[in-house]
Formats: C-alpha cells, sequence, structure tokens
C-alpha cells in the first residue's frame, strides 16, 4: 500500500513540476522577443505564433505543440521523486 501512495505521490508532484517548467517556457518564449512570427520552446512542445490580422491587430496563437517532451519530462521527474520518496522513507 505505501509503494502504491508513492507512486501517486510521485506522479503528482512531476505533474505539477513540468507544468512549472512549462508555464515558464512560455513566458519566457512569450516576453524573449519583440519581432512576430512563430516561436517554439521546451524541445518544440509549446508554441506561440504572432502575424498581423488588420492593419492595427495583431492575431497571437499559442499551445501544445509535441506532447512527447512533456511525457519524458512527467515520467522522469516520476522515477526520481519516487527514489527521493524511497531515500527519505529509508532514513527514518
Amino acid at each position: 500500500m505505501k509503494i502504491v501512495v508513492r507512486i501517486i505521490n510521485s506522479a503528482a508532484a512531476s505533474i505539477v513540476t513540468t507544468l512549472i517548467i512549462l508555464t515558464v517556457s512560455f513566458l519566457i518564449l512569450l516576453f524573449s522577443s519583440a519581432e512576430l512570427g512563430y516561436r517554439t520552446a521546451y524541445f518544440g512542445a509549446v508554441f506561440f505564433n504572432s502575424a498581423p490580422t488588420s492593419s492595427d491587430t495583431i492575431g497571437m496563437t499559442f499551445g501544445i505543440n509535441n506532447v512527447i517532451p512533456i511525457i519524458v519530462t512527467v515520467a522522469i521527474f516520476t522515477v526520481v521523486y519516487y527514489f527521493v520518496l524511497q531515500l527519505i522513507a529509508k532514513s527514518r
């Protein structure tokens, strides 16, 4: 039962960590350049596109472009957090 709880806690922590990483990557992407165009961040997982729609307006689209880096990040952090929780449990 303790193993299942550790796996669930590790997965939850890894999802939160990945979401923080994606948010920071998007904010850096958003404010890194004043030029219009298509840009990606975090190994192509997040994209931002800005293009003029008329003479006075700029249209912006953003979202997830590639899911593979996100899944790999969640899996790696889940394993790392699981081993950290194992070490903490053994030290007690």
